[in-house]
Order: C-alpha cells, then structure tokens, then sequence
C-alpha cells in the first residue's frame, strides 16, 4: 500500500455505527492519526447501549478515536448536522476528511452528505464521499480508487464483525463485503486484489 496518508490526519464522519466501518476503513488505515465522528447511536436498528459498544469495538480495531454523537437516528437535519461538522472540523483539523454522499438513499445518510457540502465549504484539504450500501449504483461514479492490503482488509472486516446486532444485515455479510471489495479493485484496473472507491467531493489547496 502506497504512504498516501503518512504523518497526515484523517476524519472519518457517519450517520450510524457502522457506515465509516463499510465505506472507509481500509483506506482510514492509512493515515498515522484516524479519528471518527458519528452523529447518532443507531438506535433505530437497535439497543442504543449495545450500537455504541460496538462502534467503540470496532473503532479500536483500526485504532481510530470515536465520538458518537446523540442526535435521533433516521430524524438527522441538515442545520444541526452542519454544526456538528464544524465543531469536529475546530477540534481535530484534519487534513483529509471522509463523508457520506449527498445523494445517498437513506435521509440520515444524504443529510450528513449534504452537511459536509456547507460545513466544508472553507476547508482546505480532499473531501472523499465514500458509498453506503444504500447509495444507488446510478449516484456514485468514483474517480478515486484506493488500495487496501491484506492487513488492512483484515482489520476492517474485524471491524465489521463487531456489529453483531447489524449481522441480519445482507450488506455485512463476508461474501457480500468481499465480492464489493473486489468489484472496486477490478473497476480500479491497477491489479488490486481489495479496494475501496471514492467521489472526489472537493480538493483545495495553497501553493507550497
């Protein structure tokens, strides 16, 4: 794996447990300081307790630090999520930022997308929109392909496991995760065996 990312920041931003863990993690590896802001506990999908455990679980597996937010899952808005962004912006400044897509099919997730298109409208550095499995094949056309490595596709999967109250969920299935991993390391055509794919939402940058 390339050093894209070495001795850079990376934050990592989600509606729910488990949305950064699908989208991101192999690439959020790659950078020496990985942290991750969730904006509601999930407790539409179950115990709010046991989805925080979780995340923490799988936060440590990638040792990324963790801050799950309390807004109501499945009721995001915009404006508050806005404010969210730009308080975790303040505190972290990170030099690399992962969000959701603003044209994702899930309003939690498409309310996070949409957020990070205001909240980092000043913010100087890449915003990569990473998929859910709920973003429609028609809505996503990545022009980023980042390689993940057997460790790193090991961690992220490890990750994965630990949302154990989500495993009746099709889309966190080994299979399915494998068979995406390796679909986007195809479409990467550059001899990756794992990848993970990203919309270029936004890149600025000063002269040296």
């Amino acid at each position: 794996m390339s050093a894209f990312g070495s001795g850079l920041s990376a934050l990592a931003i989600g509606a729910h447990p488990d949305d950064v863990e699908f989208g991101c993690f192999g690439s959020l590896q790659r950078f020496d300081t990985r942290r991750i802001v969730v904006m509601s506990a999930g407790e539409a999908g179950g115990p709010q307790e046991q989805r925080r455990a979780e995340a923490d679980e799988a936060a440590g597996a990638i040792d990324a630090e963790l801050t799950v937010l309390g807004l109501a899952d499945t009721q995001l808005s915009v404006p508050a999520v806005i404010d969210e962004i730009t308080a975790a912006i303040e505190r972290t400044n990170p030099d690399v930022i992962f969000t959701l897509s603003a044209l994702d099919t899930h309003q939690d997730h498409a309310a996070v997308g949409r957020a990070a298109l205001v909240a980092l409208r000043r913010f100087r550095g890449l915003v990569f929109a990473y998929p859910s499995p709920s973003l429609a094949p028609a809505n996503f056309a990545p022009q980023t392909f980042l390689e993940v490595d057997e460790a790193s596709q090991a961690k992220k999967m490890l990750a994965l496991d630990a949302h154990r109250s989500q495993a009746h969920r099709h889309y966190l299935g080994t299979d399915y995760l494998e068979t995406v991993s390796r679909y986007w390391a195809h479409q990467a055509g550059a001899g990756f065996e794992w990848c993970e794919p990203f919309e270029l939402v936004r890149w600025t940058a000063g002269r040296e």
